[in-house]
């Protein structure tokens, strides 16, 4: 129940579903603020839509990692800048304890409390800043924030693809049955109709409107027979279109949003 609102949305708005997602990522990474970002549900569900096909894979994975490493940098800069005195700044100030962990995290694990800390809850959110205040050499900070944010990303989208993917495969004896049967009963329909009419059935042109379903889930009426379709919007239509042209080059589409 937690994560529906977020696929909804990212459903619904794949360019801003990318925008956020960097945000969430990013501000997951920063000073003590990554304490209340919901980056694991947000990034999950994504990653869930990836797998049944609602958002592509490398615009997620990218804003994913991009923001994850933008906003351990954001922090390790902080940190460089203001050295010790950043303790005594908002929000720092505030988690005086949780600092102090952070502090002995890093001499405990040294270097690589930078990637080992990105999945530790708690200290993740001022261990890139304490590496800062105490003197990391900028080009060793990069190096294991850009390599350990690729792997940050991979833990959140790709367990996401995994769980969309089950969900396609569970869902899609039932999504066959509810998207085929109704296109043989409409075709029924308009064969008696054409009969009454006096004309022919093949006169009449069915136009399935597709929406915001993705490819995968029209596939069915594909297999079915069904070759004419109508999207509503031009975005639509080009993230999913040209591909099926190519595997299918006797489909017809049209834009019908003003029809409706």
């Amino acid at each position: 129940e937690h994560i529906q609102p977020y696929l909804d949305y990212f459903s619904a708005h794949p360019g801003w579903a990318i925008v956020v997602i960097f945000l969430i990522a990013f501000g997951e990474a920063l000073l003590i603020i990554g304490l209340f970002v919901p980056s694991t549900v947000v990034l999950v569900g994504a990653g869930t839509l990836v797998g049944t096909g609602h958002l592509d894979f490398w615009p997620v994975f990218i804003a994913t990692a991009v923001g994850a490493i933008a906003g351990d940098q954001v922090s390790y800069w902080a940190g460089r800048l203001f050295g010790d005195r950043l303790k005594l700044y908002w929000p720092l100030s505030r988690y005086p304890a949780l600092v102090a962990k952070g502090e002995d995290f890093v001499r405990n694990h040294g270097g690589k409390s930078i990637a080992v800390g990105r999945f530790v809850p708690g200290v993740k959110a001022v261990v890139p800043g304490i590496v800062g205040m105490l003197g990391m050499s900028q080009p060793f900070f990069v190096f294991v924030n850009v390599t350990s944010g690729i792997f940050w990303a991979a833990a959140h989208v790709f367990p996401g693809i995994l769980i969309g993917q089950g969900l396609a495969l569970a869902h899609r004896p039932a999504i066959e049955r509810a998207m085929v049967q109704p296109l043989e009963d409409i075709h029924a329909r308009i064969a008696h109709a054409a009969r009454i009419a006096g004309r022919k059935a093949e006169e009449i042109t069915l136009v399935a409107v597709s929406k915001t379903h993705p490819a995968e889930a029209i596939a069915p009426l594909i297999a079915a027979g069904q070759r004419v379709f109508g999207e509503n919007r031009v975005q639509e239509a080009q993230a999913k279109w040209p591909a099926l042209r190519e595997e299918h080059p006797d489909l017809a589409l049209h834009l019908v949003g003003q029809l409706q």
